[in-house]
């Protein structure tokens, strides 16, 4: 969750989920008009949450929220450039953002041609082992 420092110098930063009813936040058309969900020590929380930009795109968003736009909620990978280099700011960092999965459709595990078999492997070893997903902000 975060947005840039302009942003917040005008209307303020956040200081728990509710308070984002009351910004302008940068939402995923793929997931419907919003309902951010949240957890923080196991207890989850979801807020309503709308603005005027929604995209199904997430660099989209992210570019609207580097240009001043709002408040958007984007994967740590893309965002964490930006927030090292101060171009945005992380917002309620005790908060921890619903995660999304990625998932593979396929027909038959017992019909699975050796290529597929193969590029699932190597996709899940690859994400799980790169450190870009759980990649950390801050310094």
């Amino acid at each position: 969750l975060c947005a840039a420092p302009a942003y917040l110098a005008r209307h303020g930063t956040p200081q728990t989920p509710a308070e984002l009813a009351r910004h302008n936040c940068l939402t995923y058309a793929y997931f419907g008009r919003s309902l951010w969900q949240f957890e923080r020590d196991g207890e989850p929380s979801g807020v309503p949450v709308s603005g005027n930009i929604s995209a199904n795109e997430s660099t989209v968003l992210l570019e609207a929220c580097v240009a001043d736009a709002g408040i958007s909620l984007q994967p740590l990978y893309a965002a964490a450039p930006l927030l090292r280099a101060g171009r945005l700011v992380q917002l309620l960092p005790q908060y921890r953002a619903e995660a999304l999965g990625i998932h593979a459709l396929y027909g038959s595990r017992r019909q699975m041609l050796p290529a597929l078999r193969a590029l699932l492997e190597f996709l899940a070893a690859r994400l799980q082992g790169d450190p870009r997903w759980e990649e950390q902000p801050a310094p």
